[in-house]
């Protein structure tokens, strides 16, 4: 299984209009693992070993915009293939997996 540490600007936030920087998440568990993203969509969590489903996460913003809230599909699908832009084209297909999964 393929997994990326997850570098993203906030998702909420930009389906709501906000442009805010791009940044690598942290989950906030015990340890403040780094957290990844998987081909299938699974977001991973290096500290406590949570993984699940990204639609099913929450996301605190970083520049404390709101609190933790889970982003809708299109917020997900925008922020994911922006950071994506600059994938090489062997992560196209990785990247189109991922988009599918949301969807």
């Amino acid at each position: 299984m393929t997994k990326i540490a997850l570098y993203m600007k906030c998702p909420v936030c930009d389906a709501e209009g906000y442009n805010t920087p791009s940044g690598y998440w942290k989950h906030d568990c015990q340890k403040r693992g780094q957290m990844y993203l998987t081909e299938q969509a699974e977001m991973y969590c290096d500290g406590c070993y949570v993984q699940s489903i990204i639609t099913q996460w929450s996301f605190n913003c970083n520049n404390g915009r709101h609190g933790f809230r889970v982003p809708n599909s299109i917020g997900l699908i925008k922020t994911i293939s922006t950071s994506a832009q600059m994938t090489r084209s062997g992560g196209t297909q990785w990247l189109i997996n991922v988009l599918e999964r949301i969807n």
